[in-house]
């Protein structure tokens, strides 16, 4: 029966809980004929952003196949997003998703600062924007930590444990710099006579 308010909500996370708990006992000590691909709860709907919502987004990106790849790893984002939201996780695997989410975010800007900064490293595609006036000093700064964030996926580049490196604050300021990010180059574009082909492809999905 659909929930209608917070005690129902309570108590159909009680449920869930030891139902998930009860299916997990089971599969550990017993052999079931039960096919795997049914051993699967199925993800709930409307949570999981769309691909065509993501390439809308990332519009003035030219190479249709590049802005698919990325909307897919956007749609892999969410997956971990509504893992950290509404899964219960300890250390390290909190930790672990939101690292992976930093790491989805950081790589996401990275690609877009090529397409519109030319070729070369992160660092100097960031101080690039920043010379041409299409990020401000406040991005640039936030841009290099998000760069020495997702320069952690190489594990021989950690000085420290990651046991509590990051932190949900870590993802919610990696997420405003993509949002900020995404805007200062969509606005940049907006007003660039080379970008009026894909203002139009824009405009066609917006209709």
């Amino acid at each position: 029966m659909p929930i209608s308010n917070d005690e129902q909500l309570i108590e159909a996370l009680r449920r869930i809980n030891e139902d998930v708990k009860d299916v997990q006992k089971y599969l550990n000590t017993a052999v079931t004929s039960v096919p795997s691909y049914k051993l699967k709860f199925a993800f709930p709907s409307g949570y999981m952003r769309g691909t065509e919502k993501h390439r809308a987004k990332y519009w003035f990106i030219r190479d249709h196949t590049l802005r698919s790849n990325i909307s897919y790893n956007l749609v892999f984002y969410d997956l971990l997003r509504w893992v950290n939201e509404r899964i219960q996780l300890h250390k390290p695997a909190d930790n672990m998703v939101i690292k992976h989410m930093i790491i989805i975010i950081g790589a996401v800007c990275e690609v877009l600062a090529l397409q519109v900064a030319g070729k070369g490293k992160f660092v100097k595609l960031i101080t690039r924007l920043k010379e041409k006036g299409i990020i401000d000093g406040k991005l640039e700064a936030e841009l290099d930590w998000l760069r020495q964030a997702r320069n952690l996926i190489h594990y021989d580049k950690q000085d420290k444990y990651e046991l509590s490196r990051y932190q949900p604050l870590d993802l919610q300021r990696a997420v405003e710099i993509l949002e900020q990010f995404t805007q200062a180059l969509s606005d940049h574009c907006e007003s660039d006579p080379a970008y009026v082909d894909l203002k139009k492809f824009r405009d066609t999905l917006a209709t």
